[in-house]
């Protein structure tokens, strides 16, 4: 906003904004949080590409699924979104992202071992899988908010997004290849543990300064 006891030009705002992104292009962090966004989704984006050819080959019929779609899963995410906000606002948001990372990996890897299970056991663990999908949005968003620069909040925060965009990009191409060529099962799972390559970035970021 512009300050009431002085005038500022054009020309000196323009030169406060690109000090500013100088700045943010200099610190560590910035980088961090970019390639965090870029990788951590990479599981729960490749299962939710996929979630409706892989239950309709599971036999579900396609009514079954728009219910299962329609209701479970937006309650689960928002369930999720609420406990981590929660969780989030009383740890350091480092770890609670890094707690809701592994467990949606560990749960993706759970959900691939299922093939010849019971459809129910497959849509348990799908339910757990939008939970921790609303969760992991939470915390990580929650992160990234934290750790931008005040001068730049909206900005840096817009790159984030634009990084967890990118990261269904290539999630995308990555698991329709990995499924045509392995199935679900292992394509689901090695986009799981391309997930976790996201932790030691998490790891070097620094402590946020709610959870401090």
């Amino acid at each position: 906003p512009p300050d009431a006891q002085h005038t500022t030009t054009l020309a000196e705002r323009r030169r406060e904004v690109v000090s500013a992104i100088a700045d943010v292009m200099r610190q560590r962090r910035t980088w961090l949080v970019l390639g965090f966004a870029a990788i951590a989704g990479a599981g729960f984006e490749s299962v939710g590409l996929l979630v409706g050819p892989y239950l309709l080959d599971r036999g579900f019929s396609q009514e079954q699924i728009g219910a299962f779609l329609f209701l479970p899963t937006v309650a689960a995410m928002i369930a999720g979104a609420a406990a981590a906000g929660l969780l989030a606002d009383r740890i350091d948001r480092r770890v609670a992202a890094g707690l809701t990372l592994v467990a949606m990996a560990a749960t993706i890897i759970a959900l691939s071992g299922v093939t010849n299970a019971s459809g129910w056991a497959t849509l348990a663990l799908l339910v757990l899988l939008y939970f921790l999908i609303g969760a992991l949005t939470t915390t990580s968003y929650a992160l990234f908010m934290d750790l931008t620069d005040p001068r730049l909040a909206a900005t840096q925060l817009s790159a984030a997004m634009s990084a967890t965009n990118l990261c269904e990009s290539w999630s995308a191409f990555a698991v329709g290849w990995l499924t045509r060529t392995l199935g679900y099962g292992p394509a689901f799972s090695w986009m799981a543990v391309a997930s976790l390559l996201a932790l030691p970035l998490l790891a070097r970021l620094p402590k946020t300064p709610k959870a401090a």
